[in-house]
């Protein structure tokens, strides 16, 4: 994955029980781990615009239509 790709945020992740499209706003590695900004495309229902995963494993790469 790298900056700009479109993704899909886990359930588990969001926090709101529904899975967010987005894309990867920035990444970068502090201490042997990988930190990802997300943006997402419609906000969370809390608002939130977007979140930082330390586990990368959580997000999908959107497969093209």
């Amino acid at each position: 994955m790298k900056t700009g790709d479109r993704i899909v945020v886990s359930a588990a992740v969001t926090g709101d029980g529904v899975q967010h499209r987005g894309w990867i706003a920035d990444m970068c590695e502090f201490m042997g781990r990988t930190f990802v900004t997300v943006k997402f495309d419609t906000p969370a229902v809390d608002g939130r615009q977007g979140c930082v995963i330390s586990n990368p494993e959580l997000i999908w790469k959107e497969e093209a239509l």
